[in-house]
This record gives C-alpha cells, structure tokens and sequence, in this order.
C-alpha cells in the first residue's frame, strides 16, 4: 500500500463533502435553513463552548431551526479562508436540520479550523451540540 501525503488526505477530506449530483460543489445548507440579519438572535437561551467553536441556542416560538456561523477577521485574516470554513460547517450542519423543534443555532469559530480534517471537525461540532440537555 502507498503512503498518502498530507495533500493526497487533505483532497479526498474535502471530496467527502462534494454533492454527489454535482460535480465539484460542496455541499451548502439551504438559504431557508440559515439565519437572517432580522432573525439573528438578541438573547441565547443556552451556551456552549469547546476549544476551538462555541455556539449559542436561542428557542423561537414558531417557525423552523436555523443556523448561522460567525468567522472573525482576527481567526481568518482572507475572506477567502473565513468562507471555505463557513462553508465546511454549513455541510456538517446540514445533517443536523432534520430537528423538529424551532430554534437558531449560531456556532461562532474562536481559532482556525483549517488544519482540522472534515472528521475531526464533525466530532467537534458533535461534542460541541451533546453539552446541552436539548435534542440536536
């Protein structure tokens, strides 16, 4: 068996989130399923926080769950870098938006997540959404 270079894993992680009826484009969470300027949350209901992500859950009367991921210029100086990691925990996210219950979820990325595999980086969002009692 040949030994893989970093570049060689790096490239089939990021084909992992490739459409598959779409040649080349990753995987995107719904315009429906994202969080709008009117409908950012004021007040969270709870917080959570890991080492490199945090997030805040508000609950909402009615109305469907909704993300939003927050990437600073002080994590990602390129807008370039700050949208291939939104992008990334979009496509993550998006197996989370079958929940019933209404609420807006906005994850906040503390440090760069670039040098985290799209594995390593599920199990963070994973261990991030099991610190709360709610079903996520």
């Amino acid at each position: 068996m040949a030994k893989m270079s970093f570049l060689d894993v790096a490239e089939r992680d990021e084909r992992s989130l490739l459409c598959p009826n779409h040649v080349n484009k990753p995987y995107m969470l719904a315009k429906q399923k994202r969080i709008t300027k009117q409908s950012f949350p004021r007040k969270a209901d709870f917080r959570l926080s890991d080492n490199t992500l945090s997030a805040t859950i508000t609950h909402i009367n009615q109305g469907k769950i909704g993300f939003s991921v927050v990437i600073s210029k002080k994590v990602a100086k390129l807008a370039v870098t700050r949208n291939k990691a939104r992008r990334r925990i979009y496509a993550i996210l998006e197996s989370y938006s079958t929940t019933t219950s209404p609420m807006l979820i906005v994850i906040y990325v503390k440090k760069s997540i670039e040098n985290l595999t799209n594995q390593e980086l599920k199990e963070e969002i994973k261990r991030l959404f099991h610190q709360t009692p709610l079903d996520i």
